[in-house]
């Protein structure tokens, strides 16, 4: 899933990490907006109506620093420019 994601995102799969029985994938800061806005703004229809308004508020966030070096990828940058902090 994370890999198809990626590929039709460009937003970076993150690890998938084991929790005692149960396998956890998770994105954080910047992507996991970026993921929000493709999966509530341009693909409305997948959302559930609660949780799309749990990511309209998200999607006002920014984060208090700096995202590090090579979070925000090339193709991020240009699909969710209007999510993102500006440089």
């Amino acid at each position: 899933m994370a890999a198809a994601i990626e590929g039709q995102t460009g937003i970076p799969a993150p690890n998938v990490v084991a929790n005692r029985a149960l396998w956890n994938i998770k994105w954080s800061t910047i992507r996991a907006k970026c993921l929000a806005a493709w999966l509530y703004v341009e693909n409305p229809g997948l959302a559930l109506e609660r949780k799309a308004r749990i990511a309209e508020r998200f999607l006002d966030w920014q984060p208090k620093k700096r995202p590090e070096r090579g979070t925000i990828t090339d193709e991020m940058r240009l699909r969710f420019a209007a999510y993102l902090p500006k440089e």
